[in-house]
């Protein structure tokens, strides 16, 4: 598996990669910045660029969710 480093975003959130290339999966899971809880898994992707965005759309759905 290999690692990169977590993406912080919108100041709530982490992202934190769980790629394992060799396999062609690639995918975030989603952490509560400053607490460490983890809170979602991504859907995994066959890139890594896929992979953020899919990350980066649910923190976006999130966040627009907790501004209701």
């Amino acid at each position: 598996m290999q690692q990169a480093k977590p993406i912080a975003l919108h100041g709530r959130y982490l992202l934190r990669p769980n790629f394992e290339p060799e396999r062609g999966h690639y995918q975030y899971s989603i952490y509560a910045q400053g607490k460490g809880h983890k809170m979602l898994d991504c859907d995994p992707a066959g890139n890594q660029e896929k992979a953020l965005s899919n990350a980066q759309r649910l923190v976006s759905l999130l966040e627009k969710a907790r501004h209701l």
